[in-house]
């Protein structure tokens, strides 16, 4: 992960990491954590207590990581309760992360992490470009729990899809309508092929459609301009109030 953030301006890496060490730190104390931690000492062979503290903060993405390649090379059964444990922990971990630790930094780490792609995104949309029509984008998984975190940002899907670690070939789709009456711009956001409502933005039609400013408006303080770059990566005092997910 360290050679994947080498052009994240310093700001956004400090609030990240710092988020993730927190994280990790709490997450681990509890009885879950450290009966994982045993688990996975004992079963797989990983020695938490002989990392070194700059590792800890990783440690739950190295558990998941693990049992994922275990669960795929072994020829023994995989231990899909442990997996799921793992899993929720470890995406636990990454949203608050994605949130930068605390409310405070919640806009700004969010939009540090995806906001160019999401200006490219709205742009695409509203322009209309029939040479652009369909645009597939590979990513991988901390970029799309990025993704979960602007479409809802307090985690308030009441099925929690934006809240799990994303699942291999996971698809987001924001797709593009026009009204045949009106003529009016539609948006229809769809998670792994379902309509998804943005939580707490009403619908134009009582659907699963948005008109096009309502969509941009529910985005707009996530997307990053490239002229406003620098002034992004500036630090900002923290009120020292905590992140919920």
């Amino acid at each position: 992960m360290q050679a994947a953030v080498g052009s994240w301006c310093p700001i956004l890496q400090k609030l990240f990491f710092s988020a993730m060490h927190v994280s990790a730190g709490k997450l681990l104390d509890t009885k879950e954590g450290k009966q994982i931690s045993k688990v996975m000492n004992d079963k797989l062979g990983f020695r938490y207590g002989d990392r070194t503290k700059v590792d800890n903060e990783f440690c739950l993405l190295e558990f998941r990581d693990l049992i994922v390649s275990n669960s795929i090379h072994s020829d023994t059964k995989p231990n899909m309760k442990l997996e799921d444990r793992v899993n929720a922990l470890a995406a636990k971990q990454v949203f608050e992360s994605c949130s930068g630790g605390c409310e405070d930094n919640r806009v700004q780490v969010t939009r540090l992490l995806i906001g160019r792609f999401l200006r490219r995104l709205v742009d695409n949309l509203e322009n209309d470009n029939p040479s652009k029509r369909l645009q597939l984008f590979a990513t991988d998984d901390i970029t799309m729990m990025a993704l979960y975190m602007c479409i809802d940002p307090y985690g308030k899907d009441p099925e929690e899809n934006t809240r799990r670690w994303p699942s291999f070939c996971d698809e987001l789709s924001f797709e593009l309508w026009r009204d045949r009456t009106s003529g009016i711009k539609l948006v229809r956001v769809l998670l792994r092929g379902e309509p998804f409502h943005l939580p707490g933005i009403p619908c134009a039609t009582g659907g699963s459609f948005y008109d096009m400013d309502t969509f941009r408006n529910a985005l707009q303080k996530y997307i990053l301009f490239d002229e406003d770059i620098d002034s992004a990566c500036v630090v900002r005092p923290s009120t020292g109030s905590t992140t919920t997910q």
